[in-house]
């Protein structure tokens, strides 16, 4: 289940409910809320964490994303002001913003209220095929969360209604499980937020704990951005999580 928030007359993000039950915040924009094309992020973020409900005071770690697998770890202690390349981030820390964008991608947020570990990957088709859904949650692990006590938001992204594919693209996401290909060739359809779903819940996340925004961002190009629907010119949705 999810809701949208209003603010200025205009919708800026959405909430997967009841994810934040026991602390910490949550949001995946709508295009009011995100990037303009263009634009940078610093121009759009610091309004759409306020109208979320974002602690003041945290700081905002975003990613260079390159759909590979690479999983950024920030410890306790000081981290590097530089932008790490990584399509996953994970902490235990309550005074940092984990940040991604994307624009059909599959944006998802993770959290483990009970031992304070929250992380976030970007899965377009080539990094859930290459495992980053996995090593997230292996890099979640390492700072003690279990995957039995994980809970996963799957924010907007490109549904099988929109996302066709090739042979190439199909084949191995058949094997994964035949339920994501639908149509028939050259050209597939591919469920790619089904795909994250089964690849969490084969790591050991609860499908009851895993919930998923059901909008395709290529139909939906009124609310969201779409790279595909928008021919390579889409501005990016910002998804977000903190323990704080």
């Amino acid at each position: 289940m999810t809701h949208l928030a209003d603010q200025t007359g205009q919708a800026i993000f959405i909430k997967s409910g009841g994810f934040d039950v026991g602390g910490g915040c949550h949001a995946f924009s709508t295009r009011e809320g995100g990037v303009p094309h263009g634009g940078q992020l610093e121009g759009s973020l610091a309004r759409f964490l306020a109208a979320a409900g974002f602690p003041a005071g945290c700081t905002p770690v975003p990613l260079r994303q390159v759909h590979g697998n690479q999983v950024h770890t920030i410890p306790p202690g000081a981290h590097r002001s530089q932008v790490p390349t990584a399509d996953g981030a994970v902490t235990s820390r309550s005074d940092v913003i984990l940040l991604l964008q994307t624009a059909d991608c599959v944006p998802i947020l993770l959290r483990d209220a009970t031992s304070g570990v929250v992380g976030v990957i970007h899965a377009g088709w080539r990094g859930a095929l290459a495992g980053v859904v996995a090593r997230t949650l292996e890099a979640m692990a390492s700072l003690g969360a279990s995957p039995s006590s994980i809970r996963a938001a799957i924010g907007p992204a490109i549904g099988p209604c929109c996302f066709e594919v090739g042979e190439e693209v199909a084949a191995p996401f058949a094997r994964l499980s035949p339920a994501l290909i639908e149509g028939q060739g050259p050209s597939w359809r591919l469920d790619l937020p089904g795909a994250v779903a089964h690849l969490l819940r084969r790591a050991g996340v609860p499908g009851e704990d895993t919930r998923t925004v059901a909008a395709c961002t290529r139909c939906r190009t009124d609310l969201f951005f779409s790279h595909r629907g928008e021919k390579g010119l889409a501005g990016r949705l910002i998804a977000a999580i903190t323990l704080a």
